[in-house]
């Protein structure tokens, strides 16, 4: 088989066939006249085996068989231009008859070109990298995620179905094969139990949610009813098609009821056995870790007023009353969490929150029980201003923090009574989890684009598009016109498309430099000239960059170890290494800015569907002069999270393997985050 031949397979990605066309000898490509000869088509094999998913769908026969599809074309078509609302539609059209056979067939990269191919040809305004724009691979070190309104419609319907529980989690194995298979989220444990159980009896179900739907009392049939509709009614508020707190409680008016938070306590112990007891039995054992955080913090801060609320609190602590310390106690924590205080002066729809409105947002202190509905009317007020809404928060009643008389958690326009601090944070937090609160971030995917270190052209068309959208929405919920900032982002596709990705000639960074000129003003005596001083001092400090070479050292290492002979033969036989070049172990490394050292997370390859990530790197290794191995451990990326704007992922049992430093997709580390249910995810510093 000739090299040409070769080369052709590979660029059409049919690269698995080069052995197949080796062994079976097929030396050329078929001439013209050959490919026009007839083909006897009866000894074919059937071909009625086929995936329906392989076989193109015509977009514009499915939308005329559809009310929905009809209903787009008549307000659509004939102006070709889909606004944003139109465009949602669409794209949840598509995917669902995508997905219609099986929810859990993987849908290619090449397939959602071919359907926004489809969408541009019936509503003829609309450009294809709106909808898609496929995953490009230019070399080892440079590749592009796949990206578009159907890719993100695509990922929220398989995250809807995975929280649902229609998809199940399977193990995944290292195999490429595995990897590129459908990622997957479970449901809460106990619920997922019993997705191949029989919960009761179906009509024996429906009965009983009838009758909370329309009774409240007496109140030993409402537990029983709740307890026979338990999984089915956590399955539906758990899943993406959750109702909202309001309607949820007007469905089950037995949650109105002052003893309605036992409903919500018989449905978290059901979904989440074991945690019920948690907050009672850890806050004990981390107060005094919260109380020294809170000195450490009084003598850091710099605000006055801050600084007197917390040394009350710490005062209040150190009180011999267990109840006022655990009230200190969680009032400080609004204080050690979040960014720090900065009074900017922004107009009120330019909402950034302070340390005291986090602290109210949790617990609100008030002095008598008359002014309880004017706190909530008012707050309600401002969140509705604000284009948010209101979340389970706490009221504590009394003349001062050590004289708290009553303890209420606000459920909507519902008052929960608790006998205690504890007992009221401890149901607060359960209905905001048993009642499934999400609310998305409608800036992420322009702050992705916008951030990017590099990127396709065809992504400035998407762009456009997702700037549209978030300018629309800012105006529809502040009722006001849009702000500089936010038109300055409509010229942002133009300037990519001239200079490229703006991250490279941002300047933020430029006013960090001050601070060096700002230590040598106040280090200097002399004032009579200080800006000739500085300028001075600036010269002589570049001087010395440039004598002793630091501009031309790019790397720099620690403190390093010979190698056993055993681990230098293991891995010469993995990267197949020269014998000639000697290999030491380092402790860190330091390449061009970057440092990486033990336990960094590092994003190794990029593939049609998921990034794929190294973690706990075990072991650094320097071979020849410049040339960085890594020891690591291979992970399996589950899926995207949306909501949480990042990778879940998997730490197998044991999957070492090692990579050349130039060979990642990206030289920065990330981050790992682990929540409190035990769930990994990766965060990537830079946009793929």
């Amino acid at each position: 088989m000739s090299d040409d031949l070769a080369d052709f397979l590979t660029a059409w990605d049919l690269s698995q066939y080069i052995d197949t066309f080796r062994v079976d000898d097929i030396s050329n490509i078929p001439s013209q006249s050959s490919s026009t000869e007839s083909v006897d088509l009866s000894n074919l094999p059937n071909l009625s085996n086929i995936s329906s998913s392989s076989k193109p769908t015509n977009l514009l026969g499915h939308l005329q068989s559809t009310n929905e599809g009809r209903s787009l074309l008549a307000a659509y078509q004939e102006t070709g231009l889909l606004d944003s609302v139109g465009r949602k539609r669409l794209c949840n059209l598509v995917i669902n008859n995508e997905l219609s056979v099986d929810v859990n067939i993987r849908v290619s990269s090449s397939r959602l070109q071919e359907l926004a191919y489809e969408i541009t040809t019936v509503f003829n305004k609309k450009r294809t990298p709106t909808y898609s724009i496929p995953y490009l691979s230019y070399g080892p070190g440079l590749k592009r995620a796949a990206k578009g309104k159907l890719l993100d419609c695509l990922n929220n319907k398989r995250r809807e179905f995975r929280k649902s529980g229609i998809i199940r989690s399977l193990k995944r194995s290292s195999t490429p094969s595995a990897r590129r298979s459908s990622p997957l989220i479970l449901l809460p444990e106990a619920l997922q139990l019993t997705n191949n159980q029989l919960d009761n009896d179906i009509a024996s179900v429906e009965d009983s949610l009838n009758w909370l739907h329309n009774s409240s009392d007496p109140w030993s049939l409402v537990d029983q009813h709740w307890n026979i509709t338990a999984i089915t009614r956590l399955k539906q508020q758990l899943s993406k098609n959750g109702q909202s707190i309001t309607s949820y409680m007007t469905e089950y008016p037995a949650l109105k009821k002052p003893s309605g938070y036992f409903l919500i306590f018989k449905d978290f112990d059901i979904a989440y056995p074991g945690f019920s007891d948690k907050l009672f039995q850890n806050l004990p054992l981390y107060q005094n870790q919260i109380f020294s955080l809170t000195a450490e913090k009084i003598k850091k801060t710099k605000e006055h007023s801050i600084k007197q609320i917390l040394k009350y609190y710490v005062q209040l602590g150190a009180e011999d009353h267990e109840e006022a310390s655990n009230i200190s106690a969680f009032l400080y924590l609004p204080f050690l969490i979040g960014v720090t205080i900065s009074r900017s002066k922004k107009t009120k729809l330019q909402w950034k929150l302070s340390k005291l409105e986090m602290r109210d947002g949790f617990i609100t202190h008030i002095r008598s029980n008359a002014e309880v509905q004017e706190t909530i009317s008012r707050k309600q007020e401002k969140l509705l201003g604000l284009g948010h809404t209101q979340q389970p928060f706490i009221i504590i009643v009394g003349p001062t923090l050590s004289e708290i008389s009553n303890y209420f958690v606000v459920v909507d326009d519902v008052f929960y009574q608790l006998n205690s601090i504890l007992a009221a944070v401890d149901c607060c937090f359960k209905t905001t989890i048993t009642f499934n609160a999400e609310y998305p971030v409608e800036q992420c995917k322009v702050v992705e684009i916008v951030l990017s270190i590099s990127l396709e052209e065809n992504s400035c068309f998407l762009l456009e598009i997702l700037i549209g959208e978030m300018n629309e929405l800012y105006i529809k919920y502040s009722k006001n016109t849009l702000k500089p900032k936010f038109h300055f982002l409509t010229h942002y596709p133009l300037i990519i498309r001239k200079f490229g990705p703006v991250v490279h000639f941002w300047s933020m960074r430029y006013e960090a430099k001050h601070r060096i000129s700002k230590i040598s003003a106040r280090s200097s005596f002399n004032r009579r000239n200080i800006c000739k001083t500085l300028a001075i001092k600036h010269q002589l400090q570049l001087n010395d960059i440039f004598t002793k070479g630091l501009l031309c050292n790019n790397l720099v290492i620690g403190p390093s170890k010979i190698l056993h002979c055993s681990k230098y033969n293991l891995i010469k036989s993995e990267l197949n290494l020269s014998t000639e070049e000697t290999s030491i172990r380092i402790s860190w490394a330091e390449l061009k800015g970057t440092r990486y050292k033990v336990n960094s997370i590092l994003t190794r390859d990029l593939d049609d569907d998921n990034p794929q990530f190294v973690y706990s790197v075990k072991n650094i290794y320097m071979y020849g002069s410049e040339n960085i191995i890594f020891e690591c451990n291979l992970l399996n990326t589950v899926g995207f999270n949306e909501h949480l704007h990042a990778f879940e992922i998997e730490i197998p049992v044991s999957n070492m393997c090692f990579i050349y430093q130039d060979s990642l997709i990206s030289p920065i580390p990330n981050t790992l985050n682990v929540t409190p249910d035990g769930v990994r995810y990766v965060t990537v510093r830079d946009p793929l």
